[in-house]
Parts: structure tokens; C-alpha cells; sequence
């Protein structure tokens, strides 16, 4: 059984995540104002682990399997019919672009992020309606 109160936490974590998000997005100047900059990076880490987090916990609690990797959690709930194919392969790019943000920090282009933020930011929203049901 799912522990509703551990995935309504994250949830909420989530949640304000994206709005923080929602907010910075709309900066003009977010790539040249360092400190706001930031925020956005460091945020979009947050969104991205809180749907891991989440997605690991509805797993392991109804016992799926363990995943080994941020990758293997799209796939196993894809597999389990939890999400499509379109939401499995955006989250597993997602994936990816989590593991930039935190190992290639250096070499991060901040367009990059901006245009995260701007085309890719409602993918993390359809994850959080997904998670809703889940519970």
C-alpha cells in the first residue's frame, strides 16, 4: 500500500518547486542575474529528484521491483502501465538533464535552462497530475 502521507509531502515539495519555477521563468534577466539564476537551476534539480523520489517510492511500495538507476523508474511504471510511453521517455531524458545539473554543473549552458524552463516545464507538471492519482 502506498504511504499517501510520504508521496503528499514530496508532492507539496513539488508543488512549490514549480511555482518557484513558474515565477523565475518569466525573468527577463534570469540568464544575466546570477542569483536568480541559480534559483532556477537549483529548483529544476528539486522538481526533477521530487518526481524520482516519488516515482521510487510507489514502486518499491508496491513491491515492482527496486530500481538501480533514475532511468529504471520510468520504465518499470511504463512497463506497469502506470504511464505512457511519451511520459516514460520525456522522464528519462529528464533523467539525464537531472545528472547535468549536477555532475556537469560547470559546463552548463544557461540557455539551456531558460529553454527548459520554457518548453519542457509542463512535463514535470503532467508528473505531478500523474503522481495525484497514484495516491
Amino acid at each position: 500500500m502506498v504511504k499517501t502521507e510520504v508521496i503528499g509531502r514530496r508532492l507539496g515539495l513539488l508543488s512549490e518547486y514549480l511555482a518557484r519555477l513558474d515565477e523565475l521563468k518569466l525573468d527577463s534577466n534570469l540568464i544575466s542575474d546570477s542569483i536568480r539564476y541559480a534559483a532556477a537551476e537549483r529548483f529544476l534539480q528539486l522538481a526533477i529528484e521530487a518526481c524520482f523520489d516519488i516515482g521510487e517510492h510507489w514502486i518499491v511500495d508496491n513491491e515492482l521491483g527496486t530500481p538501480d538507476s533514475y532511468r529504471e523508474i520510468p520504465q518499470i511504471l511504463f512497463e506497469k502501465e502506470k504511464i505512457d510511453q511519451n511520459v516514460a521517455e520525456s522522464w528519462m531524458t529528464m533523467a539525464g538533464f537531472r545528472n547535468v545539473l549536477v555532475h556537469d554543473y560547470v559546463k552548463i549552458d544557461r540557455a539551456r535552462i531558460v529553454y527548459f524552463l520554457n518548453n519542457n516545464l509542463q512535463e514535470l507538471y503532467k508528473l505531478q497530475s500523474i503522481f495525484s492519482g497514484l495516491i
